[in-house]
């Protein structure tokens, strides 16, 4: 598992949460995947404003000077390539080692109506679906 799928399973993994389990065990097990996703993603965060004081321009109140699209406007065409390689890379690392994949059965839920098919796509990368 990378960073880039740990990002996109992390707000359906949220409302996952939000669900009622008639195992504990789930539960909890749900509740420590959920502490080890924003461990990743803290660490992302930090990585990311790295790279942003590294090769963004700044304004005169020392932040990141923003184009009209909203993107950050970057030093130079030299700046914005490795930016964008060191970024990829940073989405990519693997932390497989870090976050350990669930098997969480359909009997598990109280509320099977609870995901839709997409999020239960955006999960697949940290739940193990039997049943």
């Amino acid at each position: 598992m990378t960073i880039r799928e740990a990002l996109v399973a992390r707000d359906p993994l949220k409302k996952l949460a939000t669900g009622h389990f008639t195992n504990f065990k789930v539960a909890r097990d749900i509740a420590t995947l959920i502490k080890a996703i924003n461990n990743e993603f803290e660490f992302f965060e930090s990585e990311s404003k790295k790279l942003i004081e590294t090769y963004a321009e700044f304004d005169e109140n020392n932040s990141p000077k923003i184009l009209p699209d909203g993107s950050i406007q970057l030093k130079s065409k030299e700046a914005k390539e490795s930016f964008e390689a060191e970024y990829n890379n940073l989405l990519d690392l693997d932390i497989s080692d870090k976050v350990n994949v669930l098997a969480i059965a359909i009997s598990d839920f109280k509320d099977a109506d609870l995901l839709t098919p997409l999020e239960i796509s955006a999960l697949s990368c940290i739940i193990d679906w039997i049943d």
